[in-house]
């Protein structure tokens, strides 16, 4: 499970990414990222997607496993969290573009 620390990093990502109207704080760890208050489109898990790798240094590989990780902040937190305590999971590849 993810710390407070990475949490706040990953709702500063998405502020930054989705350029959105509100502070990272005032994102719930639980917010429906589809079909919620943000209400996101494919171009916007795109924008994700850079953002996770680029801040966390970790790849969503493919559909599947973006499905189940761009869900709320706590799911891609939690994904995060989870890269750096094995070291690389299935589904999860380094930005170098090999297992972590």
């Amino acid at each position: 499970m993810a710390d407070a620390a990475l949490l706040l990093r990953v709702k500063q990502m998405l502020v930054r990414q989705l350029n959105l109207k509100k502070k990272p704080e005032d994102l719930s760890d639980e917010a429906a990222l589809f079909g919620g208050e943000l209400d996101l489109d494919s171009i916007d898990v795109l924008e994700i997607v850079v953002g996770i790798e680029k801040d966390f240094g970790v790849r969503i590989s493919d559909r599947a496993v973006g499905e189940k990780v761009i869900r709320t902040p706590r799911t891609i937190a939690d994904f995060v969290a989870n890269a750096d305590l094995v070291g690389g999971a299935p589904g999860i590849a380094s930005a170098a573009g090999g297992p972590a």
